[in-house]
């Protein structure tokens, strides 16, 4: 690790934790397995290699893009780190002729036994771990990768599929930041050639899953459940990532803090927030809520309340949620909300409370916002990038920590609030 690298963790986490970090990675040999293996002996196809498959059909669109990040006023190194300049390829969809999908997470695998990096969020820490996850795949590929492009006797076959089963691998804000812009890419494809595909998801995917695809014009009789079963695909299609690649190995991540890839592009959040606006605008007349219809961005205060988790939840909360009242705050508990009511509630914010956690997704649907967002003792850039690729207004706070859970300063948040109105 190089010597100014060592000296921010140092200052990050002290020289205790860091010395008992370097124990555990140390300690981890099946993480050095892994990288090792795709180091020497596995092959996998990143996404410029992905574009110039022989006998690939790809489609572009859009272009490129670049994103300039600048950390807000003093902000704590986790924001600070990650301030830049950060440029996206232009997007497109990549249709192969012929593939099979293995495995726990649906790895794609062309007919010569190479792995499609794309097809696991584009990060290859995520393609290892789905590796090590399944001892048995991890051995085949080691030994004789090519006969994973092989397919069985009476094998399950598929035509025309668009595999998002890795944008489940994370939860509900992966599923919205990296799964759903993809559904760009699969429209303009569709409309390009006429056809359509199949959206294939776990077989326990959440029900958010399969709402949102709903939502967005992907109802039961377009998608088809994966449940590890190998199959043979005769015309996979594979939307780009909208989000920069990785290519670091879960082995490496541990001595370093990058996660770039987490920034969704400007691009595809603009895509995704109008047609969000288009559905829900359709379905206004048509659909009961107990949320009361508003203009989009015009005046709408939430709060949201992390009362159903089991950490970040705000223990003063009472004294929070009172002065918040006050100032014309409602207060919502998202998991109570089918996925329509969630895009609605954000797509009519003006101001949006909350602790840090995967509701924040929410914001990509926001029209005109100002985004809260409260920390304790986890702080992640996500959701300050996320804003600055919408170009929302974005505060944070950092809160005291009590346990997993966090105590707020009610006036300062309040200070913040009156500053907004």
């Amino acid at each position: 690790m190089p010597l100014r690298r060592v000296r921010q963790k140092v200052r990050d986490v002290g020289v205790l934790e860091l010395l008992k970090r370097g124990i555990e990675t140390g300690a981890a040999p099946r993480l050095f397995a892994g990288k090792l293996a795709l180091d020497t002996r596995i092959s996998y196809l990143r996404r410029a290699e992905l574009a110039r498959t022989p006998g690939a059909d790809v489609f572009a669109f859009g272009s490129e893009e670049s994103i300039t990040l600048d950390a807000p006023s003093s902000a704590p190194s986790e924001l600070e780190r990650m301030a830049g300049s950060f440029s996206l390829g232009q997007p497109f969809v990549c249709r192969l002729p012929k593939a099979r999908l293995i495995g726990r997470d649906s790895l794609s695998v062309r007919p010569d036994g190479s792995l499609l990096l794309e097809t696991s969020l584009s990060r290859r820490d995520t393609l290892e771990q789905s590796l090590l996850a399944d001892p048995s795949l991890l051995r085949r590929a080691l030994w004789d990768q090519s006969s994973l492009g092989t397919p069985s006797e009476g094998e399950r076959r598929l035509q025309t599929v668009c595999s998002l089963v890795d944008g489940c691998l994370g939860g509900y804000s992966h599923w919205t930041l990296t799964a759903l812009p993809r559904l760009e890419g699969l429209r303009r494809w569709e409309e390009q050639t006429g056809e359509r595909a199949t959206i294939l998801v776990p077989d326990n995917a959440s029900s958010w899953v399969l709402e949102s695809l709903a939502f967005f014009g992907y109802g039961p009789e377009r998608v088809e459940t994966w449940t590890g079963e190998p199959t043979t695909i005769e015309g996979l299609l594979v939307p780009s990532v909208r989000s920069l690649e990785q290519p670091r190995s879960t082995y490496a991540h541990r001595f370093t803090y990058d996660l770039s890839y987490k920034l969704t592009s400007p691009a595809a959040c603009r895509w995704l927030r109008s047609a969000a606006r288009e559905t829900t605008s359709s379905q206004r007349s048509d659909t009961s809520s107990e949320i009361e219809t508003r203009p989009a961005g015009r005046g709408r205060r939430v709060y949201i309340s992390r009362a159903d988790a089991d950490r970040r939840r705000v223990r003063n909360r009472d004294e929070l949620l009172d002065s918040l009242a006050n100032r014309g705050f409602e207060r919502y508990t998202l998991s109570s909300l089918s996925f329509a009511e969630q895009v609605r509630l954000f797509l009519e914010a003006d101001i949006v409370i909350a602790p840090h956690g995967a509701g924040l997704a929410n914001s990509v649907f926001a029209n005109d916002c100002a985004v809260v967002e409260l920390f304790g003792s986890k702080i992640k850039p996500t959701y300050w990038m996320l804003a600055a690729a919408l170009g929302l207004e974005y505060e944070y706070h950092l809160c005291e920590s009590v346990g997993d859970d966090l105590r707020v300063d009610v006036a300062a948040i309040t200070d913040s609030v009156e500053a907004l109105l």
